[in-house]
């Protein structure tokens, strides 16, 4: 079924952070807001769904650190149900 609570594993400044940003990003950013709202929706908790958004932030970073790319925020975003179709 899954962990109950978050691994402790790994540098605890960098988990702050990336909380911290997933936290900024589903409050400011409509494109990350939208992600956060469908988790929300389909019944995860705010916890599941900060550390969701999290975890998509920090690919979102690593992609960039790795290929040198500028960021692009409309690359980073899924298609909502309504307009995939």
């Amino acid at each position: 079924m899954g962990q109950k609570h978050r691994s402790k594993r790994g540098p605890g400044a960098l988990r702050h952070a990336l909380d911290l940003a997933a936290f900024v990003a589903a409050r400011c950013a409509p494109e990350w807001r939208a992600r956060s709202e469908r988790l929300l929706a389909r019944g995860r908790a705010k916890k599941e769904a900060s550390t969701i958004l999290a975890r998509a932030l920090l690919r979102v970073i690593y992609h960039l650190l790795r290929t040198g790319a500028a960021s692009d925020p409309t690359l980073h975003t899924q298609p909502s149900p309504a307009t995939a179709g």
